[in-house]
């Protein structure tokens, strides 16, 4: 799959799990951009084009479901996916009911995370 021009915006307020995504997703060839909390995430999808969007399901200002609504009404075909310590079965399923691509606990894998990015990219390039 090709995966160059394609971003990925992470938000996280956690500066040290940021950086390992980015450099770990930079390293696989991706464009990646980084944010602190949901209101900047949504001002920054209003003026640039990201394909997949990763955040932290509580590092949030905005909950995670509004920010599911506002950023899907920006971007219909962004793929979001949610990393949480803190993401029970109940909160994953509304998610993924909200719209969010996929969910990952905290004891996800780089694997798992590049697989899940992948399958995002080529539904994105399904609906085009």
């Amino acid at each position: 799959m090709n995966i160059i021009n394609h971003t990925i915006l992470i938000i996280d307020n956690d500066n040290f799990r940021t950086h390992c995504l980015k450099t770990s997703l930079q390293t696989c060839g991706y464009k990646v951009k980084t944010v602190q909390n949901g209101n900047k995430a949504i001002c920054y999808l209003k003026s640039n084009i990201v394909h997949v969007l990763i955040s932290d399901y509580d590092s949030e200002k905005i909950t995670s479901l509004i920010l599911i609504k506002d950023a899907l009404v920006i971007d219909p075909s962004l793929a979001i996916i949610f990393i949480s310590n803190h993401l029970d079965i109940k909160d994953a399923v509304a998610l993924i009911k909200s719209g969010a691509f996929d969910c990952f606990d905290s004891n996800f894998t780089m694997e798992g995370l590049q697989s899940s990015i992948e399958k995002a990219i080529e539904r994105i390039i399904d609906l085009l």
